[in-house]
């Protein structure tokens, strides 16, 4: 469990409704991020802290909130490019991972090329930006040949105080890529630090020994465009609980930054909503009721529901254009249009 988004939150109301299990259970709730609104629902939830190695599970986390006039990749590289500097110079404790989110692949190239030309320009010798997924290197295939080829580059540049291998993860990655941003470093291997840059889409992938986390608060969501009959990805902004569940990955395992990048003409009003709050209820409704359940029972168990005004305007509404009766039955329409994901059901109604 790592981010709250609707069916999630939907799913959760179905375990803490005992109506809904005709035998005795046990719901055992694991998550790297733990979230007040979710462990309230459970009353007799026990918690048990589960550390990483010797390092205590609790750990401070320094919040930066940066503003930035509009959404580019100048802002990130300038933040992970210092922050590197302050590594390669002895400023930081030990040395550690760093996560970037932004929101698709070509961002994250922009950003990954972004780093490498700031270190060169800066002809700093303490660090090397070293890109082992490059396409020069594609003979490279197994975690073993990474780890051999990154040693054989530290015995090269024997002055250099940190090496910097960039891994971006995104849906088009290859599986040696998601493999090598989660796994550790062998132990004669102490002088290199992970960029891990990530879309949004990939970000349970639990990379490890993090110590800054740099977000932009945006995520590309798939929306259907009804007057072309396409999906498009439209920009969209993370509610304040979906930040903080980001930013918490990094207090997994020790101290460290997190950079809470604000854009201004997306954060003139700050979203504090979690997504069932803002969302579209009907298609939500439809779907439950399509299996037989009490809507208004279970959205009174969902952790922050949404207003009962805006629940009974989406009742009202499927009525109205006749895919539940009066008595909030879902009509044979209604089952029929459960089958399409995409659909705006006023549209297909009408």
């Amino acid at each position: 469990f790592h981010f709250r988004y609707c069916w999630q939150d939907i799913l959760l109301a179905f375990f803490v409704n005992e109506n809904y299990f005709t035998k005795n259970h046990q719901f055992c709730l694991i998550s790297s991020t733990p979230d007040e609104q979710v462990s309230s629902l459970f009353q007799q939830l026990v918690t048990v802290d589960v550390p990483e190695k010797n390092t205590p599970f609790r750990i401070e986390i320094n919040e930066i909130d940066c503003t930035i006039e509009q959404s580019n990749e100048s802002k990130p590289i300038e933040i992970i490019v210092s922050f590197l500097q302050q590594i390669a110079d002895g400023d930081q404790q030990q040395i550690g991972n760093i996560l970037c989110y932004t929101i698709g692949e070509k961002e994250c190239q922009t950003i990954s090329f972004g780093i490498d030309t700031k270190i060169r320009e800066s002809n700093d010798e303490k660090i090397v930006f070293l890109d082992v997924f490059d396409q020069q290197f594609q003979h490279i295939t197994k975690i073993y040949q990474l780890h051999q080829f990154i040693r054989e580059q530290i015995i090269k540049h024997d002055n250099t105080s940190l090496f910097v291998i960039p891994v971006i993860l995104t849906k088009n990655s290859t599986q040696l890529q998601k493999d090598f941003a989660i796994c550790d470093f062998p132990s004669d291997i102490v002088s290199c630090s992970k960029l891990v840059i990530s879309s949004h889409r990939i970000e349970s992938q639990s990379v490890r020994n993090i110590i800054a986390v740099v977000d932009n608060g945006l995520e590309k969501q798939t929306v259907y465009d009804y007057q072309r009959g396409i999906n498009i990805l439209k920009l969209k902004r993370l509610s304040q609980s979906c930040r903080q569940q980001r930013i918490k990955k990094l207090g997994i395992f020790q101290n460290g930054f997190a950079y809470k990048l604000n854009i201004t003409d997306f954060y003139k009003e700050m979203i504090v909503d979690v997504d069932i709050q803002r969302a579209d209820l009907k298609k939500y409704i439809l779907d439950l009721k399509n299996l037989g359940i009490d809507v208004k029972k279970l959205f009174e168990k969902l952790p922050q529901g949404p207003s009962v005004s805006k629940l009974e305007q989406a009742l009202k509404t499927l009525k109205q254009i006749g895919l539940i009766n009066q008595i909030e039955v879902i009509t044979k329409n209604g089952k029929s249009l459960t089958l399409y994901d995409n659909m705006s059901l006023t549209y297909a109604s009408s």
